[in-house]
């Protein structure tokens, strides 16, 4: 197994955790077999375009967002993915709030 694979499927399977959703629900969401996501996951196969878009359109991320290998603590990286979904869930008034906020940590 390649440690792209492996590396790719990790991502997928972060992101599919983040949304709170199951192997069998995200299969069912994008119209292939839980094998496919289960081989997918552990990093055995890749994707056909076709379900990698339909992937990341049901987890509302980009694609480019499961090709990120870059190096973190992670609990960090899950904890910044998760405010990362969140925050994109905002309108653009709520997303700059959210800035301020964070920036005014970020200065002490």
């Amino acid at each position: 197994m390649s440690e792209f694979l492996e590396k790719f499927g990790k991502k997928v399977k972060e992101y599919r955790k983040l949304k709170h959703l199951s192997q069998e629900q995200l299969a069912e969401r994008i119209n292939v077999s839980t094998n496919t996501i289960s081989v997918l996951e552990r990093g055995k196969t890749f994707i056909q375009y076709k379900n990698l878009t339909a992937i990341c359109k049901v987890l509302e991320i980009k694609e480019v967002d499961l090709f990120d290998f870059s190096m973190g603590s992670k609990k960090t990286d899950k904890i910044s993915e998760k405010i990362n979904i969140k925050v994109k869930e905002l309108s653009v008034p709520r997303q700059m709030q959210v800035l301020e906020i964070v920036n005014t940590f970020k200065s002490k």
